[in-house]
C-alpha cells in the first residue's frame, strides 16, 4: 500500500501546484542528503577568518553554480577526518586510529520545481576508510569490548559506494511526500534527532544510533510522511517505512528473500518555543527473520523527548530511550543530552564567536546478548568554526562497564581486561 500511494503521487501534481519554496524536508538529521545539500553556499564566522581552502572553494562553487543554472542539479561535499586515543583497549588490539568520511551530496529537481509538489532525485556518493592506522575510529568498540562507544561512523574499508539514490516528491505544505528508492533507514525514522550524528556533533554509538532497533543497512525501500494541515506546530505528523532488511550499501540488498524492516512513526510539538521547534516522536518497528543468517524477528518501541529550553531556541534538551523483544543488539537503551548553541554568547552576548554548540551526553544500554553487562557512556564535545566552513572539534568520553568484557573473560580466563577507560577524539570537518 505505501509503495501504491508513492507511485500515485510520482506525477499528478504539477499541474495544479501553486509555485512556492517547498518545505520538504524529510529529516531532521545532519546526514541526510536534503539537509547537506540545503545549507546553502553561506560561510559561517569563524575563529580565524583566512580560509585555506579558498581556491578550492572557488573552483568548487563555480561548478556548483554552472551545474544548478543548466541541469539544477544542486551539489554538495562534505570532508571529515577524526584521529581517536582510547586509554585501554584489548590486548593486542589498536588503542587509536585515524579515519575519513567524504560525502558528495545531491539534490537534482525534475518537475513541479519550486511548488509544494517538487519531484527530485537524491543521492550520497559516500567513502570512508582508516588513514595511517590499521583501523578506523568506527572499529574501536571492538577493542574496547564496547557496544556504546567510542565512535560511530568512519566505517574500515568501505572504500567509496552509491550508497543512496533516490526519487521524492511532495512537501510539508502539501500535507504529504514519499521517498522511494536506494534509501538509509536510520536517516529518516526511529526517532532521529538533529543531533545525530558523529561527523557533526556526539560520536559515541551510544549517542547517535538506536541500539534497540535492528536498522538495515542502506537499501531499497520507501518512505512516506503525513502532515495534517501542512506543517503544523501542534497537530501529529505520521511517517511510515518499510526496507529491506537485507539491505547493503556495497550493493543492492536482496530483495529476492521477502525480509523487511517496517516502522511507523508519530512527531509532534506540544510546547514549540521557535518556528523550528524539533519534534517530539513515537516509533513502532518490525524486523523479519533473517533465514540466511540465522537471526530471528525482532520488534520494539522507540521515543524521543527533544525540546528547546529557551526561546531562542539555543538550549535543547533530548532524551531517548528504546525497548526491544527479539533481535537486536539492545533489550534497553536509554540518552540524555543537553545542547547549548553559541554558549559563550549565554555569558557575554558581545563575544565575538558564533557557530559554535557544546554539547553533554549520557547513555544506559542493556546489551541483548548473552553473557553481555550493562554499559554506561558519558560525552562532552565542543566544536567551533575554524576557518570559514572548517569545523574543529573536540570531544571526551567515559566509558562505564564496556558491554562485552565479560564475555572476553569467560572466553580468556587469563587475558588483561579493564572496567571502565577514557576516549578522547579530535575531529576536523569541511563543508563546500
Amino acid at each position: 500500500m505505501l509503495l501504491l500511494l508513492c507511485l500515485a503521487h510520482a506525477f499528478c501534481f504539477e499541474a495544479s501546484a501553486q509555485s512556492s519554496k517547498p518545505n520538504n524536508t524529510f529529516s531532521p538529521s545532519p546526514d541526510d542528503i536534503q539537509n547537506n545539500v540545503n545549507r546553502g553556499p553561506t560561510v559561517k564566522e569563524s575563529l580565524i577568518p583566512l580560509d585555506p581552502l579558498k581556491p578550492f572553494r572557488y573552483a568548487w562553487t563555480s561548478i556548483d553554480d554552472g551545474l544548478k543554472a543548466t541541469t539544477g542539479l544542486d551539489l554538495s561535499l562534505s570532508v571529515t577526518t577524526a584521529y581517536t586515543t582510547m586509554t585501554e583497549s584489548l590486548s593486542g588490539t589498536e588503542d587509536h586510529a585515524f579515519g575519513y568520511d567524504v560525502g558528495l551530496y545531491g539534490q537534482w529537481p525534475l518537475i513541479a520545481k519550486e511548488t509544494e509538489w517538487e519531484g527530485f532525485l537524491g543521492f550520497l556518493v559516500q567513502g570512508r576508510d582508516n588513514l595511517f592506522t590499521d583501523v578506523s575510529p568506527g572499529a574501536l568498540f571492538v577493542n574496547a569490548g564496547s557496544l556504546a562507544g567510542p565512535v560511530d561512523s568512519f566505517d574500515d574499508d568501505q572504500g567509496f559506494v552509491l550508497r543512496e539514490f533516490w526519487w521524492q516528491q511532495g512537501s510539508k505544505d502539501a500535507g504529504f511526500q514519499y521517498r522511494i528508492g536506494k534509501v538509509a533507514p536510520d536517516t529518516i525514522v526511529g526517532t532521529v534527532s538533529q543531533f545525530d550524528s558523529a561527523n557533526v556533533d556526539f560520536m559515541a554509538l551510544g549517542q547517535v544510533v538506536k541500539l534497540a532497533a535492528r536498522f538495515p543497512d542502506a537499501g531499497f525501500g520507501a518512505a512516506a510522511g503525513f502532515y495534517p494541515e501542512g506543517n503544523s506546530k501542534h497537530l501529529p505528523h505520521l511517517q511510515l517505512y518499510i526496507s529491506d532488511q537485507n539491505g547493503d550499501r556495497q550493493n543492492t540488498g536482496d530483495l529476492e528473500e521477502g525480509e523487511f524492516y517496517k516502522g511507523a512513526e508519530i512527531g509532534f510539538r506540544p510546547f514549540p518555543m521557535t518556528d523550528d521547534a524539533p519534534l517530539w516522536r513515537l516509533a513502532a518497528w518490525h524486523a523479519d527473520e533473517q533465514d540466511e543468517d540465522g537471526i530471528s524477528d525482532g520488534y520494539g518501541i522507540l521515543a524521543k523527548v527533544e525540546q528547546e529550553l529557551s526561546s531562542d531556541g539555543r538550549f535543547i534538551g533530548v532524551v531517548n530511550y528504546g525497548h526491544s523483544w527479539g533481535d537486536a543488539p539492545a533489550r534497553n537503551h536509554l540518552i540524555g543530552r543537553l545542547v547549548i548553541e553559541d554558549p559563550f554568547r549565554f555569558i557575554n552576548p558581545d563575544i565575538d564567536v558564533a557557530g559554535d554548540r557544546l554539547g553533554f551526553g549520557t547513555s544506559w544500554v542493556d546489551p541483548a546478548i548473552s553473557g553481555a553487562r550493562d554499559e554506561y557512556n558519558f560525552e562532552i564535545f565542543y566544536r567551533f568554526p575554524l576557518f570559514p566552513n572548517v569545523d574543529l572539534s573536540f570531544d571526551a568520553q567515559y566509558m562505564l562497564d564496556p558491554a562485552f568484557i565479560p564475555v572476553v573473560e569467560d572466553a580468556a580466563p587469563d587475558a588483561e581486561t579493564f572496567d571502565d577507560l577514557f576516549a578522547f577524539t579530535v575531529r576536523l570537518r569541511m563543508t563546500f
